[in-house]
């Protein structure tokens, strides 16, 4: 699954900087449409809280982006979980 993201012409950067933004938010997109199948149903506020600190955790430890996209994925599960 592949969710194309769009940004309106009314948000000005660099084109550098537009390419890097578009890029993260692309792949927060990607990791959130494939979220559910990876780590399953995240209402559960355990495996939630659990899954969201190994994540961070490990960010801190590398700076790798992917646990960002993540981490991203996590709490928007967890908003959208929440207002079923």
């Amino acid at each position: 699954m592949f969710l194309d993201i769009f940004l309106p012409d009314s948000i000005k950067f660099e084109k550098k900087v537009t390419i890097a933004f578009k890029d993260f938010l692309q792949k927060m997109a990607n990791r959130r449409a494939v979220g559910a199948c990876r780590y399953g149903d995240m209402s559960k506020a355990g495996k939630y809280f659990s899954r969201l600190e190994i994540e961070v955790k490990a960010y801190k430890k590398t700076g790798n982006a992917e646990h960002l996209y993540n981490i991203f994925k996590l709490c928007i599960s967890r908003i959208c979980s929440t207002r079923k």
